[in-house]
């Protein structure tokens, strides 16, 4: 059983309407509802926004349901000079771009106390699938798309400040995108062992516009993406 997880009613909304749901089940405040798409079992599920609503849910998903890998898909902001709005990310590691105990002299920044590591890893093979659906999905239908593969990094912010997005670049040279979700989820699927993918959908450039026609980009063209990458991915 495959779990799939968005941030967002819209991007669950466009995904369920492929999938042939057959029976619904709440826990923690969550409806999680199962069926099958495209032809593979799923758990689907709308974890809502921020790093704690993506770490309750990824827990209640893996304690109730036997799901061998988590997708999680959505949107992001472009941080990279070259990741353009439309452009789908595909997470290889994910970073906690607002996590700092440096100031106890035990910590670096970005690192997760405890667990000795700044970064966590996507699964490889659900990388190389992801990217490989994505890539078939962009040469198909959005030409003047690119794909890229890398670090996505998740911290409690919208962020919409070309300040920020200096000051990230800066620090984290290698950063892709941003969003608000993923290294909670990634930190969760490493802790339990499961095969755990990110995929995202280039909906601004996290500047002073970021906030500008947000939903419905979202709605018109991140959402419509997320499914189809999904059920490409599924397909294979």
């Amino acid at each position: 059983m495959i779990g799939i997880v968005a941030a967002m009613p819209e991007e669950i909304a466009h995904i369920e309407k492929s999938a042939k749901i057959t029976e619904k089940r709440s826990f923690a405040g969550r409806e999680f509802h199962l069926g099958t798409l495209c032809d593979r079992e799923v758990v689907i599920v709308l974890a809502r926004i921020g790093k704690v609503a993506a770490a309750t849910t990824t827990t209640t998903l893996i304690n109730h349901f036997p799901v061998s890998e988590i997708v999680l898909t959505g949107v992001a902001g472009g941080v990279h000079q070259d990741v353009k709005i439309g452009d789908i990310v595909v997470g290889n590691s994910f970073i906690q771009h607002d996590m700092d105990a440096s100031a106890s002299m035990r910590f670096e920044r970005f690192e997760i106390p405890l667990l000795g590591r700044k970064e966590l890893p996507a699964a490889a093979n659900l990388v190389e699938r992801a990217t490989v659906a994505s890539r078939a999905l962009v040469n198909q239908q959005y030409p003047s798309a690119n794909v890229h593969v890398g670090l996505m990094g998740a911290g409690d912010q919208f962020i919409a400040s070309k300040e920020k997005i200096k000051e990230l670049r800066t620090v984290i040279p290698s950063l892709l995108c941003v969003e608000m979700e993923g290294a909670a989820a990634a930190q969760v699927c490493f802790e339990y062992n499961v095969p755990f993918v990110s995929i995202r959908s280039i909906s601004d450039n996290a500047d002073d516009e970021a906030g500008t026609d947000f939903l419905e980009f979202v709605n018109d063209h991140a959402a419509p993406v997320s499914r189809a990458v999904v059920e490409a991915l599924l397909s294979q």
